[in-house]
């Protein structure tokens, strides 16, 4: 498969997105003990990158929804791309757990952590992109002919049953299951599988000037319309509330399909060898290290939160809107570092 210089300028930004989203998480749980405007501004910030993890997924989707390839060999790869990192940054967090933050563990807590997800708040990500690589040959299999139609044609239903159904549940009624408020059932377009197949879409349009500027206007306002209904149902409920920042929520979905199409085309602007000749490169580089920066990041998040790298997250109440993305920068940074160390040992590699 030919190298895409564009698909590692997406992967970089969505990493960094992810850090940014983790870093702006403080201030928005602490919805009315710091001040309003530095609350808002984690908002925007937040509201910004809530398109990151669709990323991922639209990206796994671009690069392996492609031909039917053999069942044995398509799993040795993905087993081996998965499995050891899931293992090992488990049971890294959960020590991390343990000795850092003083949690009781035992073997059994730690069994029933990792099978029921909860070792980590980012760990979730395996747990989803396993259950997206078991369905990554069937869709290869039903998008080998007329690729396009049926891929518009899953498109569709799974925006229905995962986005649209939902919202409507939790509109016509409490509760949030689909079953109890709307009578037909989709469970079979469920999850982020659509994500997949947006990524097998978006991957093969046609470029041009009108689908970049098209995209980030469509991008803009699907942030502002974030930023504003999470303020108002925050408002309105009295705790931080983000009712349509989910990352199955109608909004988010069109803001993610925007930002990919926009960062494609950034992306190949970018990496096309004009006037940046070190840009591809550093842009191939960081994008080697991008699951490693996403699964050490939290740790230095906790660093700094608690004052163990010169100051504490909590002391930056003021000016959020600059001081988150100056954090996420530095928190990168630091994550990146790490994962360059781990990509030169030779047994440590695998993790990452």
């Amino acid at each position: 498969m030919p190298r895409e210089a564009w698909i590692e300028f997406v992967r970089v930004v969505a990493a960094f997105l992810v850090v940014l989203l983790h870093c702006a998480a403080p201030w928005l749980w602490q919805y009315g003990k710091v001040p309003g405007r530095d609350w808002m501004g984690a908002n925007a910030v937040d509201s910004f990158t809530r398109a990151c993890v669709p990323l991922f997924f639209m990206i796994t989707g671009h690069l392996l929804v492609r031909r039917p390839v053999a069942l044995g060999d398509y799993f040795r790869r993905r087993v081996s791309r998965i499995v050891i990192p899931w293992i090992a940054w488990s049971a890294f967090y959960l020590l991390w757990s343990a000795f850092y933050k003083g949690e009781p563990t035992t073997l059994g807590t730690a069994v029933r952590s990792f099978l029921s997800g909860k070792v980590y708040y980012h760990l979730w990500f395996f747990y989803a992109l396993a259950g997206l690589y078991l369905l990554v040959p069937v869709l290869s299999w039903f998008l080998d002919r007329d690729g396009r139609e049926r891929a518009k044609y899953f498109v569709a239903c799974w925006f229905v049953a995962a986005s649209l159904l939902p919202l409507a549940a939790r509109a016509l009624g409490q509760g949030t299951a689909v079953d109890e408020k709307v009578a037909l059932s989709l469970a079979m377009f469920s999850g982020y599988s659509g994500y997949l197949v947006l990524g097998f879409l978006l991957g093969r349009l046609e470029t041009g000037p009108g689908l970049r500027l098209g995209a980030a206007a469509v991008f803009a306002a699907c942030v502002g319309l974030l930023a504003v209904s999470t303020s108002l149902f925050t408002s309105r409920a009295g705790f931080y509330s983000p009712n349509l920042s989910g990352y199955l929520s109608p909004v988010v979905v069109v803001a993610s399909v925007a930002l990919f199409c926009l960062l494609r085309e950034t992306g190949m602007r970018l990496t096309a060898g004009g006037g940046t000749p070190w840009l591809e490169p550093a842009v191939a580089r960081a994008s080697a290290a991008s699951l490693g920066i996403y699964l050490v990041h939290p740790v230095f998040i906790d660093l700094l939160r608690d004052g163990r790298l010169g100051g504490a997250l909590q002391g930056f109440a003021r000016d959020s809107a600059l001081t988150i993305p100056a954090l996420s920068l530095l928190v990168f940074a630091l994550s990146w570092g790490v994962a360059e160390i781990l990509l030169r040992v030779p047994y440590l590699r695998r993790t990452i």
